[in-house]
């Protein structure tokens, strides 16, 4: 009898060791799945709030903008409606998208009385889209700085505008891009070619200051964008190209394929009696 009952306790003794294992094995699973689900629901609330705070962040850039342009419709006054309608769509449309596929690119242009208005409008435009993106700006500026050829100025051009991109400035002015040497103004391509411009998430304001005294103001934006596509023209090309610039540096179809990216808006800039004013903040 103790013999049976022996054997009886050694087998529930072999049980029970062989169910510790099971048992074990059953609260690794159980502890495995619960971090497994507490990982999922961390992966998936960081996920909520990245975007939540990113569309949050996107409806206070908009506003920002919005409030900087009613400012500047103050500051400038005599400006044409349509200048206005057309930036604050371009610009809003590419603040709107939080991965645009191309930079927003405007070109300003003035006659010689609303040169210094040129200047400051641009400015303060590219200060108000920058503003919205929690950056800064960069201005160049082609009649402040003298170089010896079109390559020279074509890579100050390139290291001030990626140094500036790849820091914190979300717009840049280049001003007076007749100024520039002709072959100078091809870096464009790198930074103006839609789809493969180098970078995307910016806005880039390019001024143009005409020889005329004064815009016609009745000319419509058709003709104000061939005036400045001929000037421009003239100007790195010429009647002749041969005569004194390189074909190397520039030629009509070179010119046409800077033309075509950098001329999707052409608006006029009038004269302001206070441009002065207007542009004494601008840092």
């Amino acid at each position: 009898m103790k013999y049976y009952q022996g054997l009886s306790e050694r087998g529930e003794n072999q049980e029970n060791e062989q169910s510790r294992p099971n048992k074990t094995t059953q609260m690794l699973c159980l502890l495995l799945g619960t971090l497994l689900i507490a990982s999922f629901i961390a992966v998936i609330g960081v996920i909520f709030v990245s975007e939540l705070k990113q569309k949050h962040g996107e409806s206070v850039n908009l506003n920002a903008f919005q409030a900087q342009v009613g400012e500047l419709q103050s500051a400038f006054p005599s400006q044409n409606e349509i200048l206005w309608k057309r930036s604050q769509r371009i610009l809003e449309r590419h603040l709107n998208n939080s991965q645009p596929k191309e930079p927003a690119i405007l070109l300003l242009t003035a006659a010689t009385d609303a040169e210094e208005t040129l200047l400051c409008l641009s400015r303060r435009l590219a200060r108000a889209y920058a503003i919205s993106r929690k950056g800064s700006y960069t201005v160049i500026s082609g009649t402040q700085r003298t170089f010896d050829d079109g390559k020279e100025a074509k890579m100050f051009i390139d290291e001030t505008l990626s140094r500036g991109f790849e820091a914190s400035a979300k717009a840049a002015v280049l001003h007076r891009l007749e100024s520039l040497p002709p072959g100078s103004i091809l870096i464009l391509y790198k930074y103006c070619d839609h789809e493969n411009a180098a970078y995307k998430n910016v806005a880039l304001l390019i001024t143009v200051l005409l020889p005329d005294e004064t815009l016609d103001p009745n000319m419509d934006l058709k003709e104000l964008e061939e005036k400045v596509r001929d000037f421009l023209k003239d100007k790195f090309i010429g009647s002749n190209p041969d005569e004194n610039i390189s074909h190397s540096d520039m030629d009509m179809d070179k010119l046409s394929g800077v033309w075509s990216r950098i001329a999707h808006v052409v608006l006029p800039v009038r004269p302001e009696s206070n441009n002065q004013e207007g542009c004494k903040d601008v840092e």
